[in-house]
């Protein structure tokens, strides 16, 4: 659950903020770097969690 929840962060609180800051007229090129940091975490969270489940599958 806590993967999950990191994960959902980073999606909303993370690149839909960083977007709604570009929206706004910040300059993109301040906020595409942390977007893209943004998207590590959640690819990480994602592969961590596909590994987990396959270590300890659920019956």
């Amino acid at each position: 659950m806590l993967v999950l929840t990191v994960i959902f962060a980073e999606v909303f609180r993370g690149i839909v903020a960083d977007a709604v800051w570009i929206g706004r007229g910040y300059a993109a090129s301040e906020y595409i770097p942390f977007i893209v940091i943004h998207l590590l975490i959640i690819v990480t969270g994602w592969l961590f969690l596909r590994q987990a489940g396959k270590e300890n599958p659920v019956i």
